[in-house]
């Protein structure tokens, strides 16, 4: 079966359960009797009740209280209650058993994910609020959006701005990653962490390239230069990359472009260390 205090989930469908082996065929979880868990409290129950008919996994770790501990953390929080789906429910509850770190990352990557996803859609609207509404000329018309990058650009003008913005979006994106999804886990395998840690490099090279990015596409996709009929023509074309020619269009790309970058590098940083070959034995 299961060594003494292995930690063990069940994919539920959108959602792991998560729960201490305590051995002869008991596992100790965050559950309730019934769908809803409402009144859900740290029950102990056999094996066949825990896994409901679907595949067990173990979670690994590269350094954990030992087995006899983890087994005795948990007996310790029979009857343990006050179930919230955000900072007490199995996850949490499971990891303190093994490690003493009261944290549950499926929260944290679906907050993350939230939250870099509001950021990249979200950056679009705000950057054409802030462009249209700082131009000496109101609106997203030629005039205003030029002026508006200018303000946007400071001493670096129109080009400032179309820089601006897509950095804007992908620092903020990259911020969120990086404390969320691929926060470090200090109890991970060291495989993981560096997979992480991979993923986190990644995020911040996209924020980078970002603002590059944006500079190169305008400049190449326009007429030759970054004079304001290069930047206005670039905009335009990034536009049609987006379903149509114009320059409002065009600062949509380049808002959502920066954080969309920083998701692929990261994604890309993270998914290439994990499927290198293991160097490293983690313990159960």
């Amino acid at each position: 079966m299961y060594a003494i205090g292995t930690h063990l989930r069940v994919d539920c469908g959108g959602y792991w359960h998560h729960g201490i082996y305590v051995g002869a065929d008991r596992v100790v979880h965050f559950t309730d009797v019934r769908p809803n868990k409402s009144a859900a409290t740290v029950r102990i129950g056999v094996m066949f009740e825990f896994a409901s008919g679907k595949p067990v996994e173990v979670v690994p770790y590269g350094r954990r209280y030992g087995g006899e501990d983890a087994a005795a953390r948990a007996m310790s929080l029979l009857g343990h209650s006050n179930y919230a789906l955000l900072r007490n429910n199995c996850e949490h509850v499971a990891r303190w058993c093994v490690t003493g770190d009261f944290r549950s990352l499926q929260v944290e990557a679906g907050l993350g994910g939230a939250g870099s996803a509001m950021v990249t859609a979200g950056g679009a609207p705000v950057s054409l609020a802030v462009v249209g509404g700082l131009g000496t000329v109101a609106g997203l018309s030629g005039p205003g959006a030029m002026s508006g990058l200018a303000t946007v650009g400071g001493p670096f003008g129109a080009l400032g701005g179309v820089a601006a913005l897509p950095a804007a979006t992908a620092v903020a994106t990259a911020t969120i990653v990086n404390r969320t999804i691929l926060k470090d886990d200090p109890h991970a395998p060291h495989d993981k962490r560096e997979a992480l840690a991979s993923g986190r490099t990644g995020a911040r090279v996209g924020a980078g390239i970002a603002v590059g990015a944006a500079v190169v596409a305008v400049a190449a996709l326009g007429k030759p230069g970054v004079s304001g009929a290069g930047i206005s023509s670039g905009l335009k074309a990034l536009g049609a990359l987006g379903g149509r020619a114009s320059m409002a269009r065009g600062l949509v790309v380049l808002a959502v472009g920066g954080g969309a970058l920083v998701l692929l590098l990261a994604a890309l940083a993270y998914y290439s260390r994990k499927m290198q070959p293991t160097r490293s034995l983690s313990a159960q």
